[in-house]
C-alpha cells in the first residue's frame, strides 16, 4: 500500500496473550497522527526513526498483556525525544492532515465513471441521500466555507443550497475542478495559522455564532472523511474499488 507524508500506522497491543483474533486478546493496528517520531517494527527490529510520515501495515499479533505499559512508555518517550527541538508548528500538521485526505479523496472522484455522479442507493434507508456528485460537492463546499472563516475572507466560489455546490456544476469535470479548487483553498487557510491565531474568535459560516479558528481549521479533515466514508460505499456498490484500497 503506498504511503502518504502525513500519517504513520503504528503498532500497538490490546488483550491476553491466550486470545483469538477479533476477541479480548487479538492485537490491533491504529493511526495516530505524527510528523516525525519513532516507530516499533512489528517484525521484532526495534525502534526505527523517521522524519517524514509514511504508512506502515502491520498484522496482528498476540502479546503478553505486560508489555503494554512499557511499550507504550518507549513510545511515548521516543516521540518526546523527536518532538523536542524541532517540533512541527499547528499549521504544518493541520496541512499535513489534510493532504492525507486530499490523498484519498481526489482519487476516488476521479476514479468513479462519469455517469455514476447521479448515483444514489436506492435499496434500504437511502431516501433524499445526496448523489455521489452532491457528496463530492458538499465536500467542497463545506471546506470553500469554513478556509474562509479561517481566513477571515469572503467566500471565493458559491456553496450553493445545502451546500451541495453551484447548480452550474454538471459533469464529472465540474465537480472534480471544484474539488480541487476547494481543497487547495483549504491548504492556503491551513497554512495561514500561527500560534497566536489559534485561539482566535470567528463567526462561525454556520449561524451567528463565534467559534475558535482552531475549531474551524480541524473541519476539513474530519467532515470530509465523514462524506468520504459514504463515496466509498457508493463506488463500491458499481464495482469501483476506491483507489486508496487497491492492492
Amino acid at each position: 500500500m503506498a504511503g502518504t507524508k502525513c500519517f504513520e500506522w503504528v503498532y500497538a497491543t490490546a488483550g491476553a496473550s491466550t486470545g483469538r483474533a477479533g476477541g479480548s486478546g487479538a492485537g490491533f493496528s491504529r493511526r495516530i497522527w505524527v510528523e516525525r517520531g519513532f516507530f516499533h517494527s512489528p517484525e521484532g527490529s526495534g525502534l526505527h526513526a523517521f522524519d517524514r510520515c509514511a504508512q506502515i501495515t502491520t498484522r496482528p499479533e498476540y502479546n503478553v498483556p505486560m508489555l503494554r505499559l512499557p511499550f507504550a512508555l518507549l513510545l511515548a518517550g521516543a516521540c518526546g525525544l523527536a518532538f523536542g527541538a524541532d517540533a512541527p508548528s499547528v499549521s504544518k500538521i493541520l496541512d499535513g492532515q489534510l493532504s492525507m485526505i486530499e490523498h484519498e479523496l481526489v482519487p476516488l472522484a476521479e476514479a468513479m465513471p462519469a455517469d455514476k455522479y447521479d448515483f444514489a442507493p436506492t435499496h434500504g434507508e437511502f431516501k433524499s441521500v445526496r448523489t455521489f456528485g452532491h457528496q463530492v460537492s458538499h465536500i467542497a463546499a463545506v471546506m470553500y466555507l469554513v478556509s474562509a472563516g479561517v481566513l477571515g475572507e469572503k467566500m471565493p466560489a458559491e456553496a450553493g443550497e445545502g451546500e451541495n455546490g453551484p447548480a452550474t456544476l454538471k459533469s464529472k469535470d465540474d465537480y472534480v475542478k471544484y474539488l480541487k479548487g476547494a481543497i487547495a483553498y483549504s491548504h492556503k487557510a491551513m497554512q495561514s495559522l500561527t500560534t497566536a491565531s489559534l485561539t482566535t474568535m470567528i463567526k462561525s459560516p454556520f449561524g451567528n455564532g463565534e467559534v475558535s479558528r482552531l475549531d474551524m481549521a480541524t473541519v476539513p479533515v474530519w467532515h470530509s472523511f465523514d462524506h468520504y466514508g459514504q463515496m466509498v460505499v457508493y463506488a463500491r456498490m458499481n464495482g469501483i474499488v476506491p483507489p486508496a484500497s487497491r492492492q
